[in-house]
């Protein structure tokens, strides 16, 4: 199980923070998919707000 292989002893790799500036929003996807991006994205009423690289 993945839960098994958990590694809470690293360091974090993404920290998210509360930014006071961002946008009020509904929902949020975060994927790795460029597939389901793109579907969404497509098939959604949807905006970028941001990306991280």
């Amino acid at each position: 199980m993945i839960t098994d292989s958990f590694d809470d002893k690293s360091d974090a790799i993404i920290n998210p923070c509360i930014n006071e500036n961002a946008p009020q929003v509904d929902a949020c996807i975060l994927t790795f998919s460029h597939e389901i991006e793109k579907f969404v994205i497509d098939n959604y009423n949807c905006r970028q707000i941001i990306k991280l690289m």
